[in-house]
């Protein structure tokens, strides 16, 4: 039951934070057309709870130590850890990506992909034990 609800935390966690990160990408061109002063009021206002020490930066941080501690719990399972692996390096290599200065809408870009390579890493990690 461990690993059942563990696999389902770390799945929903995941997916809200590729979530997060895919509104970015489908706000990139308006933002890219914002002068500095508009993007700057947005970035404290509009964008205010997505970062530390709110809500989406709770749930990003959440989602890789759910997916390290599943990958720990799968240690045993060949495929289903390397899965879990590559996800939670994907979730950690996409952590700092958002402090880039100058580039932030090409940062939340390589954001996306990094999550949506961990969500479907973590999918992958599942279908593939229901399977054998």
């Amino acid at each position: 039951m461990l690993l059942i609800s563990l696999r389902f935390l770390a799945l929903m966690l995941a997916a809200l934070t590729a979530g997060m990160s895919f509104a970015h990408v489908l706000e990139r061109p308006a933002n890219m057309r914002h002068d500095a002063a508009l993007y700057g009021t947005l970035q404290k206002t509009l964008y205010a709870y997505w970062g530390p020490p709110n809500v989406g930066a709770f749930v990003e941080i959440m989602a890789i130590a759910a997916t390290l501690m599943l990958a720990w719990l799968v240690s045993d399972r060949g495929s289903a850890l390397w899965m879990t692996a590559g996800a939670a390096t994907a979730l950690v290599i996409a952590f700092p990506i958002v402090f880039l200065r100058g580039r932030r809408e090409d940062g939340h870009v390589i954001r996306f992909a990094f999550h949506l390579c961990a969500l479907g890493l973590l999918v992958l990690s599942v279908l593939i034990e229901m399977d054998a």
